[in-house]
């Protein structure tokens, strides 16, 4: 939010560029609205479109992307503010692993965000709030490597202003459904849940239409199973998508802007397909 530091007398703002970090200067230019309000010192900045943090074996490395190119920072500029406003992706990471001096050179508002083989736990969501700024919007966590079932609660309230969640190979609770329900004037639009895993997979057609109903119109739930086996797992996918048919609207590859639910079972095998949530005021 813009802050009117430029009416402030100059002293003060010559002693506020003084005494300010990097980053400190940085936001104040920002909320100034013109790099002109942090005398004598203007704080340059360098504007990454994509940045990669990675932990691998105890070491830390960072890694920018851009055009056909992908490469390791070895060396950090000096007294540059470092600043992503487009895609971050975390990788490696658990709550061991913070607070990192060389992250405080950064300033994250990234709308996308992507953590890949990260132990998700509560610890380590309660630390990720002020390095993103509530700025992501579509959020993507794979990790066959998490050894936590993650709770989906806890991950709707560290990322307030998330649109689009994707969860792939990581465990579930049997009640992730009501975990989603608690949280309260959320932004969720769609969320995917993913892998090779039956585990969100418990829940009856009466679970799944009150879930629906409950969400803003237009959200879609997408349930992707890859290689089921289970016997007892394909008779209720096929029992569910026959209770599907009979009281929600099939609408397999058309456009909708209904709240829906995408079941992809085995690679579109039969039990597979999209349906549209009919109106509150209809048979359902």
């Amino acid at each position: 939010m813009p802050f009117p530091v430029a009416v402030l007398p100059y002293g003060l703002q010559r002693r506020l560029g003084e005494l300010s970090t990097p980053n400190e200067r940085y936001h104040l230019q920002v909320a100034g609205g013109k790099v002109s309000i942090c005398p004598p010192r203007l704080q340059p900045a360098r504007n990454f479109g994509r940045l990669e943090f990675q932990w691998k074996n105890a070491k830390f490395g960072i890694y920018s992307y851009g055009v056909g190119t992908y490469r390791k920072m070895r060396v950090l500029p000096e007294n540059v503010v470092l600043a992503c406003y487009g895609y971050l992706i975390i990788s490696g990471l658990d709550e061991h692993l913070l607070p990192n001096d060389k992250l405080d050179r950064f300033v994250l508002r990234p709308p996308t965000l992507d953590m890949f083989e990260c132990n998700i736990e509560k610890r380590l969501l309660e630390k990720l709030p002020p390095l993103t700024c509530a700025s992501v919007k579509n959020l993507t966590l794979n990790s066959a490597m998490n050894e936590n079932v993650i709770n989906l609660e806890d991950v709707l309230n560290t990322f307030p202003n998330v649109e689009n969640v994707v969860i792939h190979n990581i465990r579930l609770p049997k009640k992730w459904m009501a975990e989603v329900l608690r949280v309260k004037d959320k932004k969720l639009m769609q969320l995917m849940l993913s892998g090779f895993t039956d585990e969100f997979m418990f829940f009856t057609y009466h679970d799944l239409r009150y879930f629906l109903m409950t969400q803003k119109k237009g959200f879609r739930l997408l349930l992707h199973l890859h290689h089921v086996t289970d016997f007892e797992l394909k008779q209720a996918i096929m029992k569910l998508s026959k209770t599907l048919d009979s009281r929600f609207v099939r609408n397999d590859g058309l456009e909708s802007k209904g709240t829906a639910v995408v079941i992809c079972y085995n690679g579109n095998q039969t039990g597979s397909g999209t349906w549209i949530l009919p109106g509150v005021d209809d048979e359902i």
